[in-house]
């Protein structure tokens, strides 16, 4: 036999086992059961790897068109990578296949949201609420609601996720609560609602920084300093809490202390806007 020969051989060999592949792992496709391809699917996400679940759950799609739960889980992988105009396309048929899908009418509006879609996104909070009253989408309407401006809806939204849920959602509609109410120019009710989120969670320093904010527009320029202070000891980059504090030291005629403070939040990379300078 040539060389010629030989080589056309071991060609032809190279592609029938190339084919018996692709036969066999296509074969397997269609015989591993949906339930099986989707718990691979959800595997691939839990490990954040939205290539691999899309596929996998693209399979479990092609064996069962039905499942409302596998285009839902597609759709958290399309969301997870930032393609949200996929993954409403998958919340959307979801919800087709069964209409009362909370979770697919979060998902979606939370897409609708990081879209600007924002009607959209309220509407799509509301249907969830429909199918359950539960805290978190109240809370996340809310959201919405505070992206408009429509402040009291907000705080209605965020004082119903308090009331189903204070366990799980306390500290986070507490804590919006407040920043309604501070939007709003109620400063009693936004220092009150951001104390009860810090009792609830201590470990956040934002709400520190946002508390010593309040307290320092009511002129209480000794909280404000202490809570500045503590937002600094739990998150040292925070520039905001060293700015703030630097400017409560100046009302109190501190300049050592205010230069000092406004040098790090520089350091940090805070520039100050022209209202800031106001202050």
């Amino acid at each position: 036999m040539n060389t010629r020969k030989i080589f056309s051989a071991v060609l032809l060999g190279l592609l029938l086992a190339g084919l018996s592949f692709a036969l066999w792992v296509s074969l397997a496709t269609q015989t591993e059961s949906a339930p099986a391809i989707l718990a691979r699917g959800q595997s691939f996400l839990r490990q954040k790897d939205y290539e691999s679940a899309i596929s996998a759950f693209t399979d479990a799609a092609r064996v069962n068109p039905r499942n409302p739960e596998t285009y839902y889980l597609r759709g958290s992988a399309y969301k997870n990578k930032g393609d949200f105009d996929k993954a409403i396309a998958d919340c959307t048929e979801a919800i087709r296949l069964e209409p009362r899908f909370g979770d697919a009418y979060e998902m979606r509006a939370f897409a609708y949201e990081h879209k600007a879609e924002l009607d959209k996104a309220i509407a799509d909070y509301t249907a969830a609420i429909n199918t359950l009253q539960a805290a978190a989408y109240y809370h996340f309407r809310g959201c919405a609601y505070m992206a408009t401006g429509e402040l009291d809806k907000a705080i209605a939204d965020y004082t119903e996720a308090i009331r189903i849920d204070p366990r799980a959602w306390g500290a986070g509609s507490h804590g919006m609560r407040a920043v309604a109410h501070e939007k709003k120019g109620d400063l009693k009710k936004a220092i009150a609602d951001f104390t009860e989120a810090i009792r609830l969670d201590p470990s956040y320093p934002d709400l520190f920084y946002r508390r010593g904010r309040v307290y320092a527009r009511t002129g209480d320029f000794d909280e404000a300093i202490t809570d500045y202070t503590e937002a600094i000891r739990t998150n040292p980059m925070s520039a905001d809490a060293y700015y703030g504090r630097g400017c409560v030291y100046r009302e109190k005629g501190e300049k050592f202390k205010s230069e000092e403070d406004f040098r790090q939040a520089s350091k940090l990379g805070y520039k100050p806007t022209p209202k800031d300078r106001k202050r």
